[in-house]
């Protein structure tokens, strides 16, 4: 099915089928093609709470304030948000934040501030790792500007001795770089978490250098992967002599809605207001996208969906793993990449999986289908689709 409208500029890769809107709840997405459909990517990996407008209305039934305001303005949620924030991550340094409206703004910023701080003009970041839709952050990125690390060879790495004796880095400078801009676990890829011992490593060595780290958490934020942040996979960022500079948030934070922020360490907080650096937006901490965060931050807690991800997340796994069409589950938490056989077709099951009234995410490159599912589906939904996902995998081996 092809959509002959003219009238939307798609600047984005779509697959043969069109999905026509219609007014939807929970997690169902509701189309006049395919009817009722389970959402497993979340919207577009945001709706963390599901399609339910309950944490916008509540934000606006509680909000006293106007919706949006100058900056020259306070109002009392905003500390009740980052308190909230800190305390959700179990964050074992304060933090101070500003809230923004997107996560490739929230990435951008912590790039600058990290370029303000330490007076160097070049990031070091990983090949695999999306940071952002902006010109500056976007692949291929700038090599005058970014050292682009490929850990490829690093993943399954057998050698016992550090990254240090590694020939790959006996070239780098650490002292040369701001910072080091983490994604933890390749979102938009093949949901690659890079090796805890080369993470490490460069993490270890930018910081006693003098640069800063930076957590991009936009996509894997929130509860995402089973931990409030991603990075927190990784042991070693949970110690306050190595816990971020800075984290990225993006509109997970605010279960779709278009709030994302940046976290920063409150040691760097006189120097940065005292500095004279400004950087201000016409949305910058506004009153109804904090009471949104602190909305759906709630209630996230309250049903503790963070350790619920990572159960449904082995749920999901333990389901999958034998069967033979399958060549790889990976990724953490709600955040699972199904890598199928090459003689199963992505798009193919993909377009099955909507007639039997589930959407996913697929990509034909790396053969897979992708499952974001809100924190707050079920778990029986989840079994109910592991079946339907498996015969549809025995149906199109025995059609090829």
């Amino acid at each position: 099915m092809k959509n002959n409208s003219t009238k939307r500029l798609r600047l984005f890769t779509r697959p043969n089928t069109t999905l026509t809107l219609s007014p939807s709840e929970q997690d169902m997405l509701v189309t006049e093609e395919y009817g009722d459909l389970v959402d497993l990517e979340s919207g577009c990996w945001a709706a963390v709470l599901g399609h339910s407008k309950y944490t916008l209305k509540e934000a606006i039934k509680d909000l006293k304030y106007p919706v949006h305001t100058h900056q020259f303005f306070d109002c009392s949620h905003f500390d009740q948000l980052v308190q909230l924030l800190t305390d959700s991550a179990k964050l074992p340094v304060s933090y101070c934040a500003t809230f923004l409206t997107s996560g490739t703004e929230a990435v951008s910023l912590c790039v600058m501030l990290s370029e303000f701080l330490t007076g160097r003009h070049k990031c070091l970041s990983l090949t695999i790792s999306y940071l952002g839709a902006a010109c500056g952050l976007r692949m291929p990125r700038d090599p005058v500007k970014w050292t682009d690390f490929n850990p490829t060879d690093c993943l399954y790495c057998p050698r016992e001795k550090s990254c240090e004796d590694c020939i790959k880095f006996q070239s780098f400078d650490f002292s040369a770089y701001a910072s080091f801009v983490l994604e933890p676990g390749n979102s938009g890829g093949l949901l690659l978490f890079p090796p805890q011992k080369l993470i490490r490593f460069i993490a270890v060595r930018i910081k006693t250098a003098g640069g800063m780290l930076i957590m991009n958490e936009v996509t894997t934020g929130i509860g995402r992967t089973g931990k409030f942040f991603g990075y927190q996979h990784y042991e070693e960022f949970c110690e306050a002599n190595l816990c971020p500079d800075f984290i990225a948030m993006g509109k997970n934070l605010g279960n779709g809605y278009p709030i994302s922020g940046v976290l920063v360490r409150s040691s760097h907080q006189p120097e940065l207001e005292d500095s004279g650096f400004r950087y201000v937006q016409s949305h910058s901490d506004d009153p109804l996208g904090t009471m949104v965060a602190l909305k759906t931050l709630t209630a996230i807690a309250e049903q503790n969906l963070v350790a619920e991800a990572e159960i449904k997340g082995e749920l999901l796994k333990m389901h999958l793993k034998d069967s033979p069409y399958i060549k790889e589950v990976r990724g953490k938490g709600l955040m699972i990449g199904i890598i199928l056989q090459p003689y199963i077709s992505a798009e193919i099951v993909y377009e099955k999986l909507l007639k039997e009234g589930f959407f996913t995410g697929f990509s034909e490159n790396y053969n897979l289908i992708r499952i974001y599912a809100p924190l707050s589906t079920s778990k029986d939904t989840l079994i109910k689709f592991c079946h339907a996902f498996i015969r549809i995998l025995k149906e199109q081996e025995k059609s090829e």
